[in-house]
């Protein structure tokens, strides 16, 4: 790997950490460390064993959700799947080397899946997440009895119709012909890019197809807020554990801010934003920063679990190791591809 780019990835891991670093000290300043080991101490553990189970089963509900997107492939694959992007989601600052590695691995373990379709099923399966997820946050804004301000439920609502018209989008015919001249103008004026072009017409393609039929999608994303009412039950869960008595309906809202703020590439594992966002947010609610805390670690302590599980299937699972090493040597190679480089192998 050129030392160069080698020093970029190094630079934004270390920014990362440090940021995690430094906004965890500012809300582990404050806090009563004796108050909060005793909350972690005397957490219930029926109710950290209950939100352990209805994790998992978020993940089939999310294999599940996938695999409507993704029929060539086989459920268990994907299962799989789940646990293994939730391993790189976790230990690598970032979460587009899971997505990347599901799509190498469907791609190349189905022969009838060409990379464009397995991207297309990644793509539009995030974006129906998302889209499941304001729509569970909006329903906790609606019935919340003890949200003061509803500013929020706009947020939301803007942020859901600008994913819908995201994905409907490319069915209307001026929008997928002004693409298409997009990418003809880019491969007549750089022919360099002609062949990743013509793999961003395929994916086109690959995407207008599941507009084709939009009983598919629908279900996609009432799919999509099952796995998110589980979330969020997860979440109330661990709450309830140490003592956190918040309705349902405001976890809600709590859990689809949370989740949206995760997505932002500041943080290692999400390490700082998830403290910062329950502290925040459940400190309104009347929790104190002790349990907001105690809330965020037992869910740490869940994803780490999940990572292990993730971690196992790959070390164990002679075809999951193979596909997972070719998605890494695939992502290196557009890494040097961007830069006009080669690697070195």
């Amino acid at each position: 790997m050129n030392e160069t780019t080698k020093k970029k990835q190094v630079w934004k891991t270390l920014a990362k950490i440090v940021f995690s670093a430094v906004v965890l000290y500012f809300l582990f300043r404050k806090c009563d460390w004796p108050e909060l080991f005793s909350t972690l101490k005397n957490a219930n553990l029926a109710y950290v064993l209950l939100a352990f189970f209805v994790v998992q089963i978020t993940h089939v509900v999310a294999a599940f959700r996938w695999r409507l997107l993704c029929k060539k492939a086989r459920f268990l694959p994907l299962f799989k799947l789940v646990y293994v992007s939730r391993l790189y989601s976790t230990v690598l600052p970032g979460q587009l080397f899971g997505e990347a590695a599901k799509v190498v691995y469907i791609s190349q373990s189905n022969p009838d899946i060409s990379p464009e379709e397995a991207t297309a099923s990644v793509v539009v399966d995030k974006i129906a997440g998302l889209i499941g997820l304001l729509l569970v946050g909006i329903g906790g804004v609606l019935f919340s009895v003890s949200m003061q301000s509803r500013d929020v439920l706009g947020w939301f609502a803007v942020c859901a119709l600008v994913l819908a018209l995201c994905v409907a989008l490319p069915a209307f015919p001026p929008v997928s012909r002004l693409i298409n001249r997009i990418l003809d103008a880019l491969k007549r004026r750089f022919p360099k890019t002609g062949g990743a072009a013509e793999r961003l017409r395929l994916f086109l393609t690959s995407w207008q197809a599941y507009l084709k039929t939009p009983a598919i999608l629908l279900f996609s994303v009432l799919t999509a807020g099952v796995f998110q009412l589980l979330s969020t039950a997860g979440m109330a869960l661990l709450g309830r554990s140490v003592g956190i008595l918040v309705p349902l309906t405001d976890w809600c809202w709590i859990f689809a801010v949370l989740s949206v703020a995760l997505l932002l590439p500041v943080s290692f594992a999400g390490l700082g934003v998830r403290e910062a966002t329950l502290v925040g947010f459940l400190g309104a609610l009347g929790a104190s920063r002790e349990l907001a805390l105690s809330a965020s670690l037992l869910s740490l302590l869940i994803q780490i679990v999940d990572s292990l599980i993730g971690g196992a299937i790959v070390l164990f699972d002679p075809s999951m190791k193979r596909r997972v090493k070719t998605a890494l040597r695939a992502e290196e190679a557009e890494v040097f591809s961007e830069a006009g480089e080669t690697p070195d192998h």
